[in-house]
């Protein structure tokens, strides 16, 4: 089973090239350790994020770490963006040492396939990441607008130039670099198109001859390297969610186009309900993986972090599902992180996962990464009057018998005793107090929780069916806890 790893281009690399910069010597055995930490870990392929709206890598295509170095006026305002690049600065033009080359090779070289990754319409609003082309393109009216609110400053891919851009860096980045495969991370961002008021019939097709010209770039790639040269794309939670804003998933695999497709949570919450099995079914030409983000959940009651335990319970899920592989976002371990370090060793096969203490939690879509017209996938909160009954599946793959299991639900409003609580069917009975683990803020201090042991060795997908017979109940948290 393979599991990738994405290494995020500023809160990762920038700060570990800063640090080597401040050293007294160098040397490029000294930027091993960026990639040696994945040496006894279940990473097969580390993906190296290079580009959001500037590139980490030389280039004459986009706005450089080097040209945000040096600049000084950014949009008519006085800038030093110095401290921030100046580990790439210094190991690149003083040391002339390019860390991506030495750091794709170093993967090569304790088995780990290496891969490019491209953030293909990445809108952070912090001016030291813009480029030039960004300015250009707003001046030009190359931008989604005010419309589309945090969004409004994508790219609108319908625009010749904008493509254009993105195909020569690809083409350009590609021939710099010999690469096991490349990725185009649509999920930084995933609004490339005016895809409310446009023609979108217009725009998949546009997108789909993007794609095809990528496919032409690395066909070309691997006939340089003499080797296979893969493609995977990140995409939405859902086919047709994916199609609405314009990525017609199901074209690229009846042609050949993508060899990986990784449907993805956006950012601030994962999704326990991503329907792999459907990719699987309908897309059975390609890779499909499972995406873990880095956070549980951001709500009222704050951010929520994952945790090893909710991270292996996310992972039996999108492996029961029949995911070919675990993609970890957000999870690159720098700087000694000992959650990313156990997620790696410990989620890349279901029988692994269950050796440790695991939790199962229910996790809706975000918000964001939701396209008007189509209902967004949030079971929770689940809200039931007297009469009405409700279902909730948790895929937790085959659990080995000799575990303890626990179901964990929270109320806002009512208590278990206000309901018929059945798993696969058998009543649950005997519910205690529980105090939720870490982290704690996944529910708020209003939020009332509960426990009760269950048998759920027999199923791969548990389903919890809740019938109201007392009154007004509110559940906003379901967990199984596998120990």
């Amino acid at each position: 089973m393979r599991m990738y790893c994405n290494i995020d281009i500023n809160s990762t690399a920038t700060p570990f090239l800063n640090n080597l910069a401040a050293k007294e010597n160098f040397s490029k055995e000294m930027l091993y350790p960026f990639v040696d930490m994945y040496k006894d870990t279940s990473v097969t392929d580390v993906l190296f994020c290079i580009f959001c709206q500037y590139s980490a890598t030389d280039t004459k295509i986009w706005s450089s770490y080097a040209d945000k170095y040096l600049q000084t006026d950014d949009n008519g305002e006085i800038v030093d963006y110095k401290d921030y690049y100046k580990g790439l600065y210094k190991i690149n033009k003083e040391y002339g040492t390019d860390p991506y080359d030495v750091w794709i090779k170093r993967c090569k070289s304790i088995g780990k396939k290496a891969w490019l990754s491209v953030r293909m319409n990445d809108c952070h609003v912090q001016s030291w990441l813009k480029s030039e082309f960004f300015y250009k393109a707003k001046e030009s009216g190359w931008l989604l607008g005010k419309k589309y609110g945090y969004f409004g400053e994508c790219l609108n891919y319908k625009i010749n130039e904008v493509r254009k851009m993105m195909l020569d860096y690809i083409k350009e980045q590609i021939s710099r670099y010999d690469v096991d495969g490349i990725e185009l991370d649509f999920m930084r961002e995933m609004y490339c198109f005016d895809y409310i008021d446009d023609n979108m019939n217009e725009c998949v097709k546009i997108m789909n001859d993007f794609i095809r010209e990528v496919k032409n770039i690395v066909n070309d790639a691997q006939k340089k390297y003499g080797h296979k040269i893969k493609i995977a794309v990140r995409l939405n939670r859902d086919i047709d969610q994916s199609l609405a804003f314009g990525f017609d998933a199901r074209t690229w695999e009846k042609e050949g186009l993508v060899d990986v497709i990784i449907p993805s949570p956006r950012w601030s919450n994962c999704d326990s309900g991503i329907p792999i099995d459907v990719w699987k079914k309908e897309l059975d030409g390609v890779e499909v993986l499972g995406c873990l983000e880095t956070l549980l959940s951001s709500s009222a009651s704050g951010i929520a972090y994952m945790t090893a335990e909710t991270a292996r319970g996310l992972s039996a899920n999108l492996l029961s599902g029949g995911a070919d592989g675990i993609y970890l976002y957000n999870y690159f371990g720098q700087g000694g992180t000992e959650r990313d370090s156990e997620v790696q060793k410990t989620c890349a096969t279901i029988e692994e996962i269950y050796k440790h203490r695991t939790r199962c939690v229910v996790m809706g879509q975000e918000k964001a990464a939701s396209p008007e017209g189509f209902k967004r996938w949030m079971p929770l909160p689940l809200e039931l009057s007297d009469g009405e009954r409700e279902s909730i599946s948790i895929r937790t793959g085959k659990i080995p018998e000799n575990k303890k299991v626990k179901l964990i639900l929270g109320f806002d409003e009512g208590t278990p005793d206000n309901l018929e609580i059945l798993l696969n069917g058998e009543n649950i009975v005997d519910f205690k107090d529980y105090k939720i683990d870490e982290p704690t803020n996944v529910v708020s201090e209003n939020t009332k929780c509960y426990f009760a042991h269950i048998n759920a060795s027999e199923q791969t997908e548990q389903s919890i069916q809740f019938v109201a017979d007392k009154g007004k109940t509110i559940i906003n948290w379901v967990e199984m806890v596998v120990e």
